[in-house]
């Protein structure tokens, strides 16, 4: 676990051409992640010339963030003429699981070889969160609040990724010092992501927010082949 808290006041003057101003700034933010992890291989000695192995890693993580900040607009004589509140709290979990196999077979000629190797990913991100920003105007000291301005938002995040690549390498002697190599890999790749953004309305976030908001699934798949010429000195 990793517990994170930071604090911060900044104060920032403005020139322009005609005029002047200052902004003083409060933030704070707390972070806390959590991550787990599991390892482990598996060897085995199918026969005296095949050997497989497989390796799988799976980690699980999650992080929270509480991040505030205060904001305010002040003439060159200290007169508060705006104030900006940002408030965002956001909860992400996820999952990644790695896994490959080889399968390595070895032949009775001297460096012959055939090796076959497969990899499989998952990988699974969520997230939910609140957004809100606020901005109040004051005029002679009277604050008025700019709605047109204000943000009150639930985003909702998922995205998946899942990843399956290959690649057989075979490797023929023909000399002692000449070799060929013969090699074929393959690449599928889909990914998916959904972004929701629903305004505040009526006591709940109902009304969804399509400029903020998109779905969209990229799907790419790759083959290669290919010759090796070694001369070995």
């Amino acid at each position: 676990n990793n517990l994170l808290k930071t604090n911060s006041i900044t104060r920032s003057q403005y020139f322009l051409s005609d005029t002047s101003y200052v902004t003083d700034n409060t933030s704070e933010s707390t972070q806390l992640t959590e991550s787990h992890a599991l390892n482990f291989g598996i060897v085995q000695n199918i026969d005296s010339m095949t050997d497989l192995e497989i390796t799988p890693k799976f980690q699980y993580s999650t992080n929270n963030t509480n991040t505030g900040s205060v904001t305010d607009f002040l003439t060159s004589t200290d007169t508060l003429t705006r104030r900006t509140t940002v408030n965002n709290k956001n909860t992400a979990f996820g999952y990644n699981l790695n896994t490959t196999a080889k399968l390595t077979r070895r032949f009775k000629k001297k460096d012959r070889l055939l090796l076959f190797t497969y990899n499989n990913v998952l990988k699974n991100d969520n997230a939910n969160g609140i957004l809100k920003s606020e901005n109040t105007s004051y005029y002679s000291g009277i604050p008025v609040s700019d709605d047109s301005l204000s943000v009150n938002q639930k985003k909702i995040n998922a995205s998946e990724t899942v990843n399956h690549s290959a690649k057989l390498t075979y490797t023929e002697p023909l000399t002692k010092k000449i070799k060929l190599e013969f090699e074929y890999t393959f690449n599928y790749n889909v990914s998916k992501q959904d972004k929701k953004s629903n305004n505040f309305a009526n006591g709940d976030y109902t009304v969804a927010d399509p400029l903020y908001s998109n779905n969209f699934k990229n799907i790419y798949m790759l083959n290669k082949a290919g010759v090796k010429f070694i001369y070995e000195t």
